[in-house]
């Protein structure tokens, strides 16, 4: 009968004072503690932004939409913009574009020319309310609502529940090199920190004869995968039955930036320096000052997944309603999982932070190429 192999890694790795140690357990403590509040300080609060942010100069309200437009294509959006700046822009090619121009203002949609015409024929119902789907195709067609955007130099009104009135701010093209520089500038400390951790981790990779790393991170992969698709499908239940969107806004903006001519730069922080500072403190930093196992999963499942819903907890908060509720509920659902998966695998391979790393990083980049594609 085979024995079970006990590794002591602490004990293979103090036989000598050239190997790599692990950091002690108040070493690590003190670690964890700067490590949350360097992120809390840099990341949530915006310090590293705010030292970005000034290199950049804001876009008026009328560029964001057309970059928008011009990026989506959307077939269900009309746009709204105006009339001066769409004639004497240079900086997007509007060639085929067909634009209607009334007053001071023009409209423009990228819907079929049958829709396009009866867009046309009936704008003012549009505006005033009165009509809020697109025709349908034929009678077992779902209805698609009809999303507006319009510029907020324009003193229009538009009654509308799904009307929004864009104010000026930073391009998707801007946005995309500012994260790229914020998460950097949130990364470089982190890694100083946890660098003693990061290269023991590193060392007993190479070692552990039970779980070969290839076939354990190729198989956490797939496994990541399959259950990031049983949760959005669980997440796209709930929204079709309570009439919910299943895309949050912080996908929704990763979507268009990775659209963008930044998109190298929202790859990289995507898939390599988002998952590295994530995993520095949702899984180390959580792990080593919550000893609790049970207790740390489920912490840093919630943080994990409340960090990426932020805007519509800010929403939340601003106006409390039962439906923005629900809204954040079912948009917690696959971040929320996958930070329970991606705890437990913490915990199932002894805190190695380079293996969750690894497969937080190559399902990143798997699920970026995918959108690309799409």
């Amino acid at each position: 009968m085979e024995e079970n192999i006990i590794i002591d890694y602490e004990e293979i790795f103090d036989e000598s004072e050239d190997k790599i140690k692990p950091p002690n357990d108040e070493e690590q403590k003190n670690n964890s503690i700067f490590t949350i509040v360097l992120y809390v300080v840099l990341f949530l609060l915006g310090a590293a932004t705010l030292f970005v942010t000034p290199f950049f100069t804001e876009k008026d309200s009328d560029y964001l939409i057309l970059e928008q437009a011009l990026i989506l294509e959307n077939s269900s959006h009309i746009y709204i913009l105006d009339s001066t700046y769409i004639n004497s822009q240079t900086d997007f090619d509007i060639s085929n574009i067909h634009y209607i121009e009334i007053d001071n203002y023009v409209y423009f949609s990228f819907a079929s020319e049958v829709n396009s015409i009866w867009m046309q024929e009936n704008f003012t119902n549009i505006l005033d309310g009165s009509i809020t789907n697109w025709p349908k195709n034929n009678e077992d067609a779902e209805e698609t609502p009809i999303i507006i955007y319009i510029s907020d130099d324009l003193s229009l009104t538009v009654n509308s529940d799904n009307a929004y009135t864009i104010k000026s701010g930073y391009s998707v093209n801007q946005n995309g090199i500012i994260i790229f520089i914020t998460y950097l500038l949130v990364a470089i400390p982190l890694v100083f920190l946890n660098i003693k951790k990061i290269k023991f981790d590193y060392s007993v990779l190479s070692i552990n004869v039970e779980k070969p790393f290839l076939s354990n991170l190729f198989s956490s992969i797939i496994l990541m995968y399959a259950v990031s698709i049983g949760l959005g499908i669980i997440s796209s239940l709930f929204a079709e039955i309570f009439g919910m969107s299943s895309v949050s806004s912080n996908q929704e903006s990763i979507d268009l930036m990775l659209r963008s001519k930044s998109a190298f730069l929202v790859i990289l922080t995507v898939t390599f320096i988002g998952p590295l500072v994530e995993e520095l403190v949702f899984r180390s930093a959580i792990f080593s000052l919550i000893k609790n196992s049970k207790n740390a999963i489920i912490v840093s499942s919630i943080v994990f997944g409340l960090i990426h819903i932020t805007t519509e907890l800010v929403l939340l908060l601003d106006g409390f309603s039962w439906f923005a509720f629900g809204q954040m509920l079912v948009f917690s659902i696959p971040y929320i999982g996958m930070g329970v998966f991606l705890s437990y695998l913490y915990h199932k391979n002894n805190h190695n932070i380079i293996l969750l790393y690894g497969v937080h990083a190559i399902y990143n980049l798997i699920v970026s190429i995918l959108g690309l594609l799409i």
